[in-house]
């Protein structure tokens, strides 16, 4: 009746009806709702499941199937997956043709491009999994969706975590993958059953819908509980890898396809495809929740911006009208509602991860308190505004994965892994299930062809981020490679041209070298101090000091032979030592040949002059003004050593960080002043330098927050005073709101209605 009872209290004159098909019910009732829509007879589907019953009932017949897992969790895919866990939830979609969702202006989610449903037939029982049903169900839903499994970069499986429905599941599906051409690891395999349980009849919506919103975000969603996988997958032959952490989905949304399966007792099977529908915008960011929050508070002085946050730490001791305590992001926007940008400038700031965290900042800052580590700012006053530098890194700082939780928040980044496709699999690798293939995997972007472009393609998805939060660089420079990407950053050279240069100066490079390619080695010691060692060792023709990082961390370089003499010298005079990963002895004599080559590429490629000053690492001094000027500097710093400290030293001399100090131009170093980093500054292991893009800045203070990242709406000017926040109503992307549509052939496709 619950059908029935939807359709009274939505007034709604299309057919209604239930649907058992054990654990396959969702997927059938979408099926028969698809052709509802493709007939004609309905302009608009509710297509939903409910399964909020696991009584004693269900534990003892899966029980007695010995189906349960006796610890309780379902290891899909997993070699220790012991049986299932029961879940229990509500999904419900709408579906419509899609020429109709696009007429209306629905949000799509995503598009059905077919679906096949097909029965074991005769079997040994009628709880077995049968490849052969399985596979009809498939072959069906391929066939009517004129998708080949090949171009399926997402596979979302029934996948209950028993150990012979896995293996069925899995061989049945590398089965067909493998005869459609579908290349080793080229789709992701997994099942939400690991997180959520098995919701029975509402399980096949439940993976529509997690299918669907990786479609529409670009995401690819994680499996959990998986750490060694099922015997029956192949690592180096198998069409399907594993995620155990979310990661970007490359592919532009023209080019996502997924697969969703959901089995049922009775041997039923179905099995629907789904597209990204390339018409609908991607969402400005992936998430409904933040990790932290940024409250500012203004006033024309410090005294009108403490009581701002006076009053929202009364605010905060408060509950609503039903006793709940204020959520963060409510807090968050009613802060933010208030800070009216004419009431002066930002006078204090914080960065809080939870309430508590908030009221013990709040209390600090009223004290007078400056603690940027801490995430309160609240510069001493007289403060003077300093120069924003960006910093951007060289070669060593790659690693796999990195940048992957800002590339998933901010879909719009992506259009920087547009520029290389060919990298994002090597930077946003699969899940690594042992050390052989981790290291396997950190030496493919160890390869400097690799390294160099995909620094750049982060690079510019940081810078990207800033700037769209109002943060933009009065100078730039970069360490080594890094130095391309500031250029960029400045103006000089545009976003596919750094790519193309990031893979020409690598060739270059590389070409240059012979059979010993050469290696480096960090010291820590001043620079004076290894350079007479290496004299003492008579080695100091042949080893050169290629990065002067810091006044006591050195970097070396040279032939291998001579380089490990050098380390063998200067352990034995007391220094530390470390052999560093990288591809060749770089900024050293072995790849001066890579100068003339790489000139000839930057005559052939468009450059300009940049409009903001780049610090080089060559000189320590500005960038030339003009474009020539930069083709002839970037091209011979390929083979000069890095005098980071001096450049360094110049920037800060030219009023980079705060400026909370004496006349510009003193001669003290620059380490010994006061500073502000923003980012992750842990040095990378083979240079010294922040393992990402960095931005030392002074207090001044953009328009935060900008409109595309604040949280979700949590207060309502009309409805509230402003001093009390609202609580949030129905997130502004549901997840579990659909449409769906049918091409002129008749073939239903699914999209979201929103």
């Amino acid at each position: 009746m619950i059908s029935g009872r939807v359709a009274n209290r939505l007034d709604l004159g299309g057919p209604n009806f239930a649907v058992d098909a054990a654990c396959a019910s969702s997927l059938a009732a979408m099926d028969a709702a698809c052709k509802e829509l493709t007939t004609g007879g309905s302009d608009l589907m509710l297509c939903g499941a409910v399964d909020l019953h696991n009584g004693i009932h269900d534990y003892l017949m899966f029980s007695s199937a010995h189906a349960l897992s006796p610890t309780g969790r379902c290891r899909t895919f997993d070699s220790t997956g012991d049986g299932i866990a029961l879940g229990e939830g509500v999904a419900c979609v709408v579906l419509k043709r899609l020429a109709d969702a696009r007429r209306d202006g629905d949000r799509v989610y995503a598009v059905i491009k077919g679906l096949g449903a097909a029965s074991d037939g005769r079997a040994l029982g009628l709880t077995a999994p049968r490849a052969e049903g399985q596979r009809r169900a498939l072959d069906r839903a391929y066939a009517q969706s004129g998708v080949s499994p090949r171009q399926v970069g997402l596979l979302e499986a029934h996948g209950t975590g028993t150990v012979v429905g896995d293996r069925t599941e899995l061989q049945t599906l590398t089965r067909l993958f493998a005869e459609a051409g579908a290349p080793p690891g080229s789709c992701t395999l997994g099942s939400v059953k690991s997180q959520i349980g098995h919701t029975k009849c509402a399980a096949g919506l439940a993976g529509v819908i997690k299918a669907a919103l990786a479609l529409h975000t670009g995401v690819r969603p994680p499996t959990i509980n998986l750490t060694r996988p099922n015997p029956a997958w192949d690592a180096r032959t198998s069409p399907f890898a594993f995620a155990t952490e979310v990661r970007p989905w490359a592919a532009p949304a023209r080019e996502r396809i997924a697969g969703v399966s959901a089995f049922g007792f009775g041997g039923t099977n179905f099995h629907v495809v789904l597209a990204a529908d390339p018409h609908t915008p991607e969402p400005r960011h992936a998430r409904d929740e933040w990790p932290a929050e940024l409250f500012c508070f203004r006033g024309r002085d410090r005294a009108a911006a403490h009581q701002a946050a006076g009053r929202l730490a009364e605010l905060l001791r408060s509950a609503d009208r039903y006793g709940r305590p204020w959520r963060l992001r409510d807090l968050a926007a009613t802060a933010a509602a208030q800070a009216d940008p004419r009431s002066g400038p930002v006078q204090v700031a914080i960065v809080a991860r939870d309430a508590a965290e908030l009221d013990q900042l709040l209390r600090r800052a009223l004290a007078g308190e400056h603690d940027p580590g801490r995430g309160l700012i609240q510069p001493p006053p007289g403060t003077a505004d300093g120069r924003v530098a960006f910093l951007f890194p060289g070669q060593g700082s790659q690693r796999p994965g990195a940048l992957a939780e800002l590339f998933v928040t901010f879909p719009e980044l992506r259009e920087y892994l547009d520029l290389g496709p060919d990298l994002a699999d090597r930077l946003f690798p699969p899940a690594a299930f042992d050390p052989a293939t981790e290291r396997e995997q950190q030496q493919r972007l160890t390869d400097t062809r690799v390294a160099q472009p995909v620094l750049g393609i982060g690079g510019l998805a940081v810078a990207h981020l800033l700037r769209r939060l109002d943060i933009r660089p009065d100078l730039a420079a970069g360490h080594s490679y890094g130095e391309l990407v500031a250029l960029s950053v400045a103006g000089a050279i545009d976003p596919p041209t750094l790519l193309r240069l990031s893979r020409r100066r690598a060739e270059a490079i590389v070409g240059a070298t012979g059979d010993d390619p050469g290696t480096m080695a960090a010291v820590s010691a001043t620079a004076e101090r290894v350079l007479a060692v290496l004299a003492d060792a008579g080695l100091a023709d042949r080893v050169v000091l290629a990065n002067r990082n810091g006044p006591a961390q050195q970097v070396i370089s040279g032939p291998t032979s001579a380089v490990q003499s050098a380390v063998t010298a200067l352990k034995a005079a007391g220094l530390t030592t470390h052999r560093l990963n990288v591809a060749c002895a770089f900024h050293s004599p072995l790849v001066a040949g890579a100068v003339d080559r790489f000139a000839q590429v930057l005559a052939a490629e468009p450059v300009a002059a940049p409009r903001i000053a780049v610090w080089s690492n060559r000189t320590a001094a500005a960038y030339p003004a003009d474009a020539d000027g930069v083709r002839r500097e970037l091209a011979a710093q390929v083979g000069a050593p890095v005098r980071f400290v001096e450049q360094i030293e110049a920037m800060y001399a030219a009023g980079a960080g705060p400026s909370s100090r004496p006349a510009r131009g003193r001669s003290s170093p620059a380490s010994s002043r006061p500073s502000s980093p923003i980012g992750h500054t842990s040095p990378s292991p083979a240079t010294g330098v922040p393992a990402k893009g960095s931005a030392t800045c002074s207090p001044r203070w953009p328009s935060w927050p900008a409109p595309e990242y604040r949280c979700r709406p949590a207060f309502c000017s009309t409805a509230a005073t402003p001093s009390r926040p609202l609580r949030p109503g129905p997130p502004t992307v549901p997840s579990g709101q659909w449409t769906a549509s049918s091409s002129a052939t008749g073939r239903v496709s699914a999209s979201p209605a929103g």
